[in-house]
């Protein structure tokens, strides 16, 4: 008797072909659940090839259309005055614009010290967003410092502490001051901290510094909008979204192909996978056919026998293989992590449902080799040889 057999009103609703395609999984359970971990990994291997297209897609998105809103940015040679920045405001093509200063700083907390950009932007600013690790809106500070995810897993630092910052600007002395910690912020690009225009001006002790602008720009003026400010003087370089997104496409080519190869060897490895298993169970079980045959079983009741079989195993195969396969993701998502930018396993419905979809053709591809082998199956010469 089979653990199902013991549930008296479940085995009684059930078909004979379903009680026989149980009876087969209970005498030979490991072979089973190998099956059904071939599946599983067969299903793994695909959403882990696959998820870091949705990834990258994520991380464009974010990084440059969710967290930073602007088209260009102007970076001036030296700290100029806010005043200064009408001069751009005024260019033809630029929608809005608003000032940013830019500071490499050392903060340094419990004898430790990181080196990162700190930046400032207007308390109501419209181009950057700042999030928290768990995605909320952190609004800009007007005191204190918000500081990068990665900085403050490096640094030990919480919420709420006191840290030391010491401004390099490489233009006079360094200063030095102790500011509090007021939010830790979530960034998939860079390691940047962030405080208001005022708090770093008062770092630097100096007042309504700006190191460069940002702007939106109309498409149609954008090309003659970023000559023309090339072209001033005391402007140190332009940063356009457009020529940011294109150098990140082509940092991540590399990684893209070595995923395209790795989605190729899932795809053949879950055939191998299906083709397998398909020859090896019906290898074992030719006896077990060809006796069905002799006592009046079709071939097409066997094969129904064998497709419930084949949708326990696909069902609690995917059921395996999509959590492993997410588990698998944040793992390659860790490695494959640095300092200029985070990736998180991100891994959309489409992913899923294609790697649902191919797992099944495997799966289904493994039962029509079998129902072509029971086609062709001599059941008398099968019973003739006992070894």
């Amino acid at each position: 008797r089979i653990f199902f057999e013991n549930w008296p009103v479940f085995w009684s609703r059930i078909d004979s072909s379903w009680k026989m395609s149980l009876r087969g999984i209970g005498r030979h359970p490991t072979r089973f659940g190998v099956t059904i971990m071939g599946v599983a990994f067969a299903a793994a291997l695909l959403v882990v090839s696959m998820f870091f297209h949705d990834t990258i897609e994520y991380i464009e998105k974010k990084a440059y259309y969710i967290d930073q809103k602007f088209d260009l940015l102007a970076r001036f040679s030296l700290p100029q005055d806010i005043k200064n920045s009408d001069l751009i405001t005024g260019i033809e093509g630029v929608i809005i614009s608003e000032p940013i200063i830019e500071v490499p700083v050392k903060i340094g907390y419990n004898q430790k010290s990181s080196h990162v950009i700190l930046q400032g932007f207007p308390a109501d600013s419209r181009m950057k967003r700042i999030e928290d690790e768990y995605g909320q809106l952190i609004p800009m500070p007007s005191q204190g410092v918000v500081v990068g995810l990665k900085t403050a897993e490096k640094l030990g630092i919480k919420v709420g502490d006191l840290v030391k910052i010491e401004t390099e600007l490489g233009i006079g002395p360094n200063r030095e001051s102790v500011v509090r910690v007021i939010g830790i912020s979530r960034q998939v690009a860079g390691k940047n901290s962030f405080a208001s225009m005022e708090t770093v001006n008062q770092l630097l002790e100096e007042h309504n510094l700006i190191t460069g602008v940002m702007m939106r720009i109309d498409p149609v003026f954008s090309a003659a909008a970023e000559a023309e400010m090339i072209g001033m003087p005391g402007m140190a370089d332009i940063i356009s979204r457009t020529k940011e997104i294109d150098n990140f496409k082509r940092n991540m080519d590399s990684l893209e192909v070595t995923m395209q190869v790795l989605t190729i060897f899932a795809i053949l490895l879950g055939c191998a996978i299906s083709y397998n298993s398909s020859v090896i169970s019906f290898g074992e079980r030719l006896r077990e056919f060809a006796t069905l045959r002799v006592i009046g079983m079709r071939n097409s009741e066997i094969a129904g026998i064998l497709w419930k079989e084949t949708i326990l195993q696909g069902f609690l195969g995917l059921c395996l293989g999509l959590p492993l396969g997410r588990i698998l993701a944040e793992g390659v998502a860790n490695m494959v992590s640095s300092e200029v930018y985070e990736f998180a396993a991100i891994i959309y419905p489409q992913t899923y449902f294609i790697s649902i979809v191919l797992t099944v053709i495997f799966v289904l591809a493994g039962y029509l080799i079998a129902i072509r082998g029971i086609r062709k199956l001599d059941h008398l010469e099968v019973l003739k040889n006992r070894d």
